[in-house]
């Protein structure tokens, strides 16, 4: 996900965003901030648990299927409107 921050261009994001996710503090500490910043920009947004916490499983590797989900979301609006799932 930081990697995802520094490709796009993300600014960094305050970390605050950590307390909403169960398991952000397994994530090295300088990633972060990178981690912060593409959810809040709803790039990677991980999965909902049944307390209404999240897990954003930030030590996971990232499936084809997932990263074919964050190349759609670094594309522009009207660009993804225009594309046939």
């Amino acid at each position: 996900a930081h990697f995802i921050s520094v490709l796009a261009g993300l600014p960094a994001a305050s970390s605050e965003v950590a307390e909403n996710y169960v398991d952000m503090r397994a994530a090295p500490s300088e990633f972060q901030s990178g981690i912060a910043a593409v959810i809040n920009a709803k790039i990677m947004v991980g999965n909902v648990l049944e307390d209404g916490k999240g897990k954003f499983s930030p030590n996971d590797p990232l499936t084809r299927a997932a990263l074919a989900v964050v190349l759609e979301q670094l594309l522009p609006e009207e660009t993804r409107a225009n594309l046939q799932h």
